[in-house]
């Protein structure tokens, strides 16, 4: 078995920033290095027009995409360096899909391929600090929403949560990674523009998939913090969750239909993670010709999962309601090849990492029939998986 994490450090000891890994749930793998050509919209307020514009970039070379959860926010100190909105082709890049490798940029001799050592698998039990929980606030948050909820301005939003972290030393890049990777049906998401500062996302969430000119998505939302069978029977027979499922089901519909057509829908099924059991449902299409991954996300980002319905009104209660930039968290991260392949996350299960200190996020979606005791526990049991990767990098 390939050891990807370590030639991705490898990679960054060898080439300038920025720097980036993916890898998905089905074991897709890219990284990659350097800048060679980018693109970010002139006017953040129009970065929809700017994402499905006309795009120069070259087409046999993969372009990473990255947008901020809302581009148009204001920048705090913390994502400094991060670009809100940005499609960008690297300088090296080497992948794997299907078994299948390429390079761009690298001669073979450079892309040595690691094997996995007893030592890869050693994590530190240091453990971290949680500064603070944020609890008291999340709940006052979560009844800030339940008004506008319950007077029908709103049908949903989903609000998040930040907690502070210290870490018991110095952030190891190469055991975070090799911990996201045990994360099952999740995606290992790492981005760093200048190899000092990391966001990572072990997001079980994608934004879509495009192959062979098919497209393929999820509607995941709807969550219970227990799990086993009993659970997975009570979650699907949940009015509140299967309501706050359905919105995010049709937004996505409606949605694609300016860049897909046959658009259908497949089994309604749950998704048991290690903390939490979400409802999903799978949705897939076939492209429009001329359309590509810059026309899905301008179309989807941000979803009903990390956003609300309606969209423009949740993001602004959300700005109203949460005190502090989401950057990247509820972002978009993925890349693309020309126009007929490609596959992006919503980048979920995430954190912010420099040296010592992190920051980590987690959402649920409020209605208005939401307990703001339950979501509080539903956000802390979301916060976990990112606290125990830490916890391993640490």
């Amino acid at each position: 078995m390939a050891d990807y994490p370590a030639q991705f450090i490898d990679l960054m000891q060898k080439q300038p920033g920025p720097y980036f890994f993916w890898r998905s749930p089905e074991g897709d793998v890219l990284m990659a290095a350097g800048l060679r050509w980018q693109s970010m919209p002139g006017d953040p307020k129009n970065w929809r027009r700017w994402a499905e514009g006309s795009c120069d970039a070259d087409p046999e070379i993969p372009v990473i995409t990255l947008s901020f959860f809302h581009p148009v926010e204001d920048r705090s100190p913390d994502w400094t360096g991060f670009p809100s909105a940005q499609f960008y082709q690297p300088q090296v890049a080497v992948s794997v899909r299907e078994g299948v490798v390429r390079r761009w940029g690298t001669e073979e001799a450079d892309g040595e391929v690691y094997l996995v050592s007893p030592e890869a698998e050693v994590f530190s039990e240091t453990g971290l600090t949680v500064r603070a929980w944020d609890e008291e606030g999340y709940r006052e948050r979560v009844e800030g929403a339940l008004l506008p909820l319950r007077e029908g301005r709103i049908d949903k939003v989903v609000l998040a949560r930040r907690s502070r972290v210290l870490l018991s030393q110095s952030f190891n890049p190469y055991q975070a990674l090799k911990a996201m990777e045990r994360q099952p049906h999740a995606f290992t998401v790492c981005y760093s523009p200048d190899g000092k500062r990391f966001f990572l996302s072990a997001t079980p969430e994608r934004l879509g998939r495009i192959s062979d000119g098919r497209f393929e998505t999820m509607a995941l939302a709807g969550t219970l913090t227990r799990q086993g069978d009993r659970a997975r029977q009570d979650l699907l027979a949940d009015a509140k969750e299967r309501a706050e499922h359905t919105y995010v089901v049709e937004m996505i519909r409606s949605a694609m239909e300016s860049f897909a057509t046959d658009v259908a829908m497949h089994d309604v099924r749950v998704l048991e993670l290690p903390h939490v059991t979400h409802i999903l449902t799978g949705i897939s299409g076939s492209m429009r010709s001329g359309c590509s991954m810059r026309h899905v996300i301008a179309a989807l980002h941000p979803t009903p999962a990390v956003a609300g319905t309606p969209r423009e009104k949740a993001q602004e209660l959300i700005a109203a309601l949460e005190p502090f930039t989401r950057g990247l968290y509820a972002g978009c991260i993925g890349w693309f090849l020309g126009e007929r392949e490609g596959d992006a996350a919503v980048a979920i299960r995430s954190a912010l990492v420099n040296d010592r200190e992190a920051l980590v996020w987690a959402g649920a979606g409020i209605v208005r029939d939401s307990d703001p005791d339950a979501e509080e526990r539903e956000t802390r049991a979301k916060l976990q998986t990112m606290l125990d990767i830490l916890g391993a990098a640490s």
